[in-house]
């Protein structure tokens, strides 16, 4: 577990995230830290956990701000929360999973770029991206990042 100032520093929520993270990720507790954020609640739990790649700028990124854990990979984050039974743990096992997979490259990063310029992400699985053009209007490039760089491209082939 995390140093017990660390820990002691963290306000409810994010010390509920954090026996959740560090039971499946143990060597992370050394990479905790508070959230230095002014805007974000005070004692909120921080993890920046790099891939550890020759090269490679992949970070992924863990937050407990708001009470919910968020999850950010290269462009993309998700949220996990709820609001309707804040004392239950299961939207924090569900960020777990998401990390797990990430992890394991189940899920990738897909990155859609409108006119050179980044305009939208999301989670999908090796080698099976939608075409963009279903949810926004010009698209002119769409790259994939993964957290180990087996699935990194700078121009993905979208798929029917």
């Amino acid at each position: 577990m995390a140093t017990n100032s660390i820990i002691d520093n963290l306000n409810p929520y994010a010390r509920r995230v954090a026996t959740h993270l560090f039971r499946h990720f143990p060597d992370w507790a050394t990479l905790a830290t508070t959230d230095p954020n002014p805007n974000a609640d005070f004692g909120a739990l921080l993890l920046e956990i790099p891939a550890n790649l020759s090269g490679s700028e992949i970070v992924l990124h863990i937050w407990s701000d708001g009470d919910e854990l968020t999850v950010g990979l290269h462009t993309h984050h998700c949220h996990f929360s709820d609001y309707d039974q804040r004392e239950t743990d299961e939207h924090i096992e569900d960020g777990v999973e998401y990390i797990k997979n990430l992890i394991q490259e189940n899920f990738v990063i897909y990155s859609w770029y409108c006119n050179g310029q980044f305009c939208c992400s999301v989670t999908g699985t090796p080698g099976k991206v939608e075409d963009p053009a279903k949810f926004i209007s010009n698209v002119d490039r769409v790259t994939c990042r993964s957290w180990a760089g087996t699935y990194d491209s700078d121009d993905v082939k979208v798929t029917s």
